[in-house]
């Protein structure tokens, strides 16, 4: 009997494999390859639907961004047009009726300087048909001919601004907030995709501490169950009192339920694991990284959060709609320089021969809305939305500083309850140890062995826990900083 009960003692005496992969079959599969946690974070970034629909609409505002850009773009007019007029009889050099067509093709483009040059070619044919008396049919006929007339005439002109849209200012200003408009959007598609996969790092530390706790359970409820049949056999042999057996007993099913609840967290983890890498099952096979305490400079502010930035580029945004509007309702005093060389005969071919004939025009123009109260109330109101803007942009910089310093006192109470657990963790082993001692002096009872062996593994498990919070703070400012 004294053999047994010191073989029994060895065996209780082994410490929980805390970290240990491996669970039962009910729990979880072995392991049967390793899963780092950026390994995990890589198939989210290739898998998540959400962090996939965030850079695509990323993709497509770059290309959106793209569009006010065209105002530099050269662009191609051109245009056809065929005529017929029915003249009223007057005399016979006039012609009865006139018909023709006339084409022109021209390319025009706006420079970064604000200057704006369009080249041109323009052609056209007509016919003069006359209606002759039968007497003079025959002698002004040859005179007059068909009537034919071919003209041709390269153009090009010149224009710029001197005031409204100078140096394309206007066109700046379009691109300039696109920019910051799309650019808001885009870090703001980010910090959802950032959040997927902070999801995803405190999916995976939750997982890692349910395999943990699910072990533990695990293991408290085998070494309950052996000493419930131990209390059993002294009990039948009158060595131990029968409600010695009652409170094991009723020590098995609270580990027991313990160990339930621990398995459906399990279970419940591993699937949001697996949702996050596009799976909806909740099997998990790998090995996860140990849980360990987070390197303490990953906790320090090192950046603005994204949305925030987001924030700053819509403001940007908000100030050039203002600049926008005021450019829009500039005065414009532009000059132009026209030139053509115009050329015209009875045969298309001599006409082209002919563009000999410069023909110029140059001056000054002035445009301007002059009502002034509505354009001064336009400009109000834009003024009114690029401040509200801002003052929007100060409560989140606010909100911002007050979750750092939320951040930053939740780390502050981890630390220093790990090191009160890590107190009460040592003193929990000193005591199950010693409680060991005295049972193997017949001084106690197994159920308070077994008592004080699971106050050990609670202990064991709040310094998890603690440990848990820790790295999920870690994800967190990581998050914080754009860091993902």
């Amino acid at each position: 009997m004294k053999r047994t009960l010191t073989l029994f003692l060895a065996l209780l005496s082994l410490a929980p494999a805390l970290f240990s992969e491996g669970l039962s079959p009910q729990a979880q599969a072995a392991p049967v390859e390793s899963l780092p946690l950026a390994a995990y974070l890589a198939q989210v970034a290739s898998k998540n639907d959400a962090l996939q629909a965030a850079r695509g609409q990323n993709l497509s505002l770059d290309l959106a961004a793209l569009e006010p850009e065209t105002a530099f773009s050269p662009s191609l007019t051109a245009d056809y047009s065929h005529n017929e007029t029915e003249l009223p009889p007057s005399s016979a050099m006039v012609p009865s009726s006139v018909y023709g067509s006339s084409w022109d093709l021209g390319v025009s483009k706006l420079f970064s300087t604000g200057t704006h040059v369009d080249l041109g070619y323009q052609s056209a044919w007509s016919i003069d048909n006359y209606s002759l008396p039968p007497a003079l049919s025959s002698e002004l006929g040859s005179l007059l001919g068909s009537g034919a007339w071919y003209t041709a005439s390269p153009t090009i002109t010149i224009s710029q601004s001197l005031w409204k849209g100078f140096m394309a200012r206007g066109a700046d200003i379009a691109i300039q907030k696109v920019q910051a408009s799309y650019g808001s959007l885009k870090r703001l598609n980010d910090y959802k995709a950032q959040s997927v996969l902070y999801q995803a790092e405190t999916a995976y530390v939750q997982l890692a501490l349910a395999r943990a706790t699910v072990a533990v359970q695990e293991e408290a409820l085998e070494r309950n169950l052996k000493i419930l049949e131990w209390s059993k056999r002294r009990a039948s042999q009158n060595l131990v009192d029968q409600v010695d057996v009652l409170q094991t007993e009723a020590q098995v099913k609270a580990v027991e339920v313990g160990l339930a609840t621990a398995r459906e967290g399990l279970r419940s983890a591993a699937r949001s694991f697996n949702a996050l890498r596009g799976r909806d099952d909740d099997q998990v096979d790998a090995g996860l990284d140990e849980l360990t305490l987070p390197d303490p400079s990953q906790l320090l502010r090192k950046d603005e959060r994204l949305d925030l930035k987001a924030a700053r580029l819509q403001l940007k945004a908000n100030d050039l709609s203002v600049d926008e509007v005021v450019e829009k309702y500039r005065p414009d005093i532009s000059v132009f320089y026209s030139e053509a060389l115009n050329g015209g005969a009875g045969d298309y071919n001599y006409a082209l021969k002919t563009e000999n004939k410069p023909a110029w025009a140059a001056g000054v123009k002035l445009s301007a809305n002059i009502d002034l109260p509505l354009i001064s109330k336009v400009v109000e109101g834009v003024k009114t939305a690029s401040d509200s803007g801002q003052h929007d942009f100060e409560q989140q910089r606010r909100d911002l500083d007050k979750d750092w310093d939320n951040l930053e006192s939740q780390w502050e109470s981890v630390q220093q309850r790990l090191a009160q657990v890590d107190e009460l963790v040592a003193l929990q082993k000193e005591k199950s140890e010693r409680e060991k001692v005295r049972f193997n002096n017949g001084r106690t009872t197994n159920y308070q062995v077994l008592s004080f062996e699971n106050d050990y593994s609670s202990a064991q498990l709040m310094r998890l826990g603690l440990i848990t919070e820790a790295r999920v703070l870690a994800a967190t400012a990581k998050l914080y900083n754009g860091a993902y």
